[in-house]
């Protein structure tokens, strides 16, 4: 068989036999995203800046009217950009451009109008 050893000491074979026997070394790219996603989740930083999940959460349990607030200003951006979209219309996929105004002016701007 080839590959490498795996908890139980055997070889694992590759494929899906190879992901039932792999553990999850220190180095391995699972470990380093869990432990970066548990970090963001429940640490705690002193620098008076929400800079985690847990954080956050601390913060909306204890200033639930600023939380309310910042959620329904949340929900106000979400339909005025909806309603802008509907105006304006999005940029179509594919295209360079980063604004409605710079897609519009390329597209003017291709137009020959020396006729």
């Amino acid at each position: 068989m080839h590959g490498y050893k795996g908890q139980s000491g055997g070889a694992c074979q590759s494929g899906a036999a190879e992901r039932k026997c792999r553990t999850v070394s220190a180095g391995s790219v699972k470990k380093q995203i869990d432990d970066a996603f548990n970090e963001f989740a429940t640490n705690v930083t002193d620098d008076d800046v929400v800079n985690t999940y847990k954080e956050l959460i601390d913060y909306c349990a204890t200033h639930s009217a600023e939380a309310a607030e910042m959620a329904g200003e949340i929900s106000k951006n979400a339909e005025a950009i909806k309603t802008l979209e509907t105006y304006v219309g999005k940029l179509p996929d594919g295209t360079d451009a980063k604004t409605v105004i710079d897609y519009i002016n390329a597209k003017v701007g291709a137009v020959d109008f020396s006729d």
